[in-house]
């Protein structure tokens, strides 16, 4: 684990968004894991992963042997006197840190990049608990954890933070009892880092809560329907991938504050 800023990797954040990958990578589910010949082990991300952008995090990365042996021999290296990973390699775990991940995986269920992440990094692990003794969610909790919070920690320190855990509680609350979409989220995530103001507050006085009424997502969708007749005549042809096309449409005509399960499932029976 890294002792300070010096042992961080420069290169640990960058981001290749010209990337090409086989189609077989895309359709697969978010979080499946795969080996990009010569580069590492991916894995599909859990919160930003689309079909139309797909988003792949290094979880290791491999050694090359080939380039290796091309290179010339070069003197051995001074003995440095903190700890450094080794590029392919995982630093074991600590006791403290491993019965973290043990608990993370065994007893509330979090999958184990997630639990790594937090196990790994004591900041992040005590913001989790903190935020998980005020809501009883723990893998809600730990993807936004893992995700939105440890973004914001690569940039400041825990006490330079305008949110709490437990405002991120309330935040996860609202997602769970789906009063607001994952996309509105993200928007109120962001207005916290911000202003430091409650979720709560920032959805209200926003009037950001997701329309789940299908008296009030109907209406739209019909209008939808009527404004594109050529897509409507195509999906009943037999390409229902343009189900897809209908439904962001209603997401969009709602700022992305409709239920996008409701939709879904409204949309299919009035194309039916």
């Amino acid at each position: 684990m890294p002792e300070g800023v010096e042992d961080l990797n420069p290169n640990s954040l960058k981001v290749i968004k010209t990337a090409l990958i086989e189609p077989a990578a895309v359709v697969d589910k978010p979080d499946e894991r795969f080996q990009l010949e010569r580069e590492g082990y991916f894995y599909a991300d859990p919160v930003d992963y689309t079909d139309g952008n797909p988003v792949f995090n290094k979880i290791v990365s491999l050694k090359d042997s080939w380039r290796k042996k091309k290179k010339t021999a070069q003197p051995a290296p001074k003995p440095q006197a903190k700890k450094v990973q080794v590029d392919g390699e995982v630093a074991p775990m600590s006791e403290a840190q491993q019965a973290l991940f043990d608990r993370y995986t065994g007893e509330l269920g979090l999958g184990s990049e997630v639990a790594n992440t937090l196990a790994r990094d004591v900041y992040l692990s005590s913001f989790y608990e903190e935020a998980l003794s005020r809501l009883n969610s723990p893998v809600g909790l730990a993807n936004m954890v893992t995700n939105e919070v440890a973004r914001e920690l690569k940039q400041m320190q825990t006490s330079e933070l305008k949110f709490s855990a437990g405002q991120i509680a309330q935040l996860v609350k609202m997602l769970d009892e789906e009063t607001i979409s994952s996309k509105i989220a993200k928007q109120v995530f962001e207005e916290m880092v911000k202003s430091g103001d409650d979720p709560i507050q920032i959805v209200e006085v926003r009037g950001l809560v997701q329309i789940s009424d299908p008296a009030e997502i109907l209406p739209i969708i019909d209008e939808i329907i009527a404004n594109h007749p050529d897509n409507v005549a195509k999906f009943k042809a037999g390409n229902t991938k343009l189900l897809g096309f209908f439904v962001g449409q209603v997401l969009k005509s709602t700022g992305g504050k409709a239920n996008p399960k409701v939709v879904n499932e409204l949309v299919a029976e009035r194309l039916r």
